[in-house]
């Protein structure tokens, strides 16, 4: 038998590395704990190809302390938080809090703040005590939020009229029928909106909100599916883990 030559021997080690890296690359891509979320500026969103926002850096510095890797994704809210419920992923990021999702989800420490208000063109004349005083008016949702219930009883009650959008990016959408005037009032979360309109100043330079909270302020959490393995100890552990970074100011920095 002849005898390998050395670039023989050569090639043959440089695909045997080729071959372990991809297969260490694998294991590592399947032993990172896979975390949905929707598009929600500025607190979770997709921009040049990753995902970012305040919520999205909590995440990381939050798992980065544990020592565990984490797999991101980007969905449609109403598909990103079934996946959740259904143990599909293991996680939803960022969400508040209601009886279903709290059967299906295990929450975390509170991350901040959300108020939704209604967002109108800046030269339409629109005020409102009762939401029964919007009657008439075109009113744009999204499918699968959870707003604040004296908003969806209105709804139930038929004293509104609302048109539920399904979008990867339902925001924006709801700001081009505002602007566009297929709609009267958008509900929408006031830090949300507030963040499109002078992103895209261009488009949406004549929108405003009205300043009036529909119902109360609430908290923005992370959910984890109550499906997937070890996520009652791993709530525990992130929560003690988010609590030493708001100590050390790490919280308080990203937010600002």
């Amino acid at each position: 038998m002849k005898r390998r030559s050395l670039l023989d021997c050569l090639g043959l080690f440089a695909i045997i590395g080729i071959l372990l890296a991809s297969q260490k690359g694998y294991a590592e891509e399947k032993s990172a704990l896979p975390l949905v979320t929707a598009e929600f500026p500025p607190y979770n969103y997709s921009q040049d190809g990753k995902i970012v926002g305040s919520s999205t850096e909590i995440i990381e510095a939050v798992f980065h302390r544990l020592g565990k890797k984490i797999k991101l994704e980007i969905y449609p809210p109403k598909r990103a938080m079934q996946m959740a419920a259904k143990g599909e992923a293991a996680g939803y990021f960022t969400f508040t809090k209601n009886p279903q999702r709290l059967n299906d989800h295990y929450y975390s420490q509170a991350f901040s703040t959300i108020a939704d208000v209604f967002f109108k063109k800046r030269s339409s004349v629109i005020g409102w005590t009762e939401l029964s005083d919007l009657g008439d008016k075109r009113i744009g949702a999204t499918e699968g939020y959870n707003y604040a219930p004296i908003f969806l009883n209105a709804v139930k009650d038929q004293k509104i009229r609302v048109s539920l959008l399904v979008s990867e990016t339902p925001e924006i959408e709801h700001l081009r029928d505002l602007a566009q005037g297929r709609r009267d009032l958008i509900i929408c979360e006031i830090t949300l909106c507030s963040h499109l309109i002078r992103k895209h100043g261009d488009q949406f330079q004549g929108i405003g909100f009205i300043d009036n909270f529909i119902g109360p302020v609430r908290t923005f959490h992370m959910g984890f599916s109550k499906k997937w393995p070890g996520t009652k100890v791993l709530v525990e552990d992130f929560n003690k883990a988010f609590l030493e970074l708001l100590g050390e100011g790490t919280i308080g920095q990203i937010h600002a």
